[in-house]
């Protein structure tokens, strides 16, 4: 075993963009691994960041800014993992803006121990603490630790539909969620049609994603079909669906992406 020093915080600067959330999910996933948290920790710390700089990004800005976005994180000898994203743009309130944004930033506080939004002249600064569920990594073999990194998560997002059946991978965000909303929308024909929506390696669910599936669902309850989410306890997609109450059932089919 080697003893190492700890891992450095991590300071991302980029611009704000559509694309600005995806990229900071990627290298938050791997900052987080590198200290040693845990699969649940991830998604939720990953999935309130991602809300705050996909926020940002909607309701700091009118347009596309260089340098407009900071993300921080750093691990405190407490235990918690303390993050923060920093915007310099004009806030808006979500009620002005696009629909489910106030959905996700209750997702957010909902996930982590804390969370807080503080507004001022110079912009936004969203803040969140959580406490890790088992300690921090600080004694390492280098070995291991490169053989833990093996298993990288694809977050590219994919769907393909069968006769009835959407079965989709990666992340589904602000960016993806509206063509996954549209593609529920042809195969259900508009809620006409009972459909099943497979979720089981979705890695992020943001609240776009909830919104165009509870939207889905609604329209097929008014037309007395169903519309099934599946996803396995333990998976992202069935934590966020469980935490916002949307009906959601294990998963008991096979991986069709295996074969790709």
């Amino acid at each position: 075993m080697q003893r190492r020093a700890p891992t450095p915080p991590l300071h991302i600067t980029l611009d704000a963009t559509i694309n600005a959330a995806r990229t900071v999910r990627a290298q938050l996933r791997e900052w987080l691994a590198e200290i040693g948290a845990d699969h649940s920790d991830i998604a939720d710390i990953v999935h309130a960041i991602s809300e705050f700089v996909e926020n940002a990004v909607e309701h700091g800005y009118a347009t596309d800014v260089s340098k407009g976005i900071v993300v921080e994180a750093a691990l405190a000898g407490d235990g918690n993992v303390r993050a923060s994203v920093i915007d310099r743009g004009q806030w808006k309130d979500h009620r002005d803006g696009a629909r489910g944004r106030g959905r996700g930033l209750a997702m957010a506080e909902a996930l982590v121990s804390e969370a807080r939004i503080m507004h001022g002249a110079g912009g936004t600064t969203a803040t969140l603490t959580h406490r890790l569920s088992r300690p921090a990594r600080f004694v390492t073999d280098t070995m291991v630790r490169r053989a833990a990194f093996q298993q990288t998560i694809d977050s590219e997002f994919v769907s393909l539909v069968e006769s009835g059946r959407i079965v989709v991978r990666g992340d589904v965000d602000s960016t993806t969620a509206a063509t996954l909303d549209r593609q529920i929308a042809v195969e259900s024909r508009s809620g006409i049609a009972p459909v099943t929506i497979d979720l089981s390696a979705v890695t992020h669910l943001g609240s776009a994603g909830v919104g165009a599936l509870a939207a889905a669902c609604d329209r097929a309850r008014k037309q007395g079909t169903e519309c099934v989410l599946v996803a396995p306890p333990g998976s992202p997609a069935h934590h966020v669906l469980s935490l916002v109450q949307l009906p959601v059932v294990g998963a008991d089919t096979e991986d069709i992406f295996a074969q790709e």
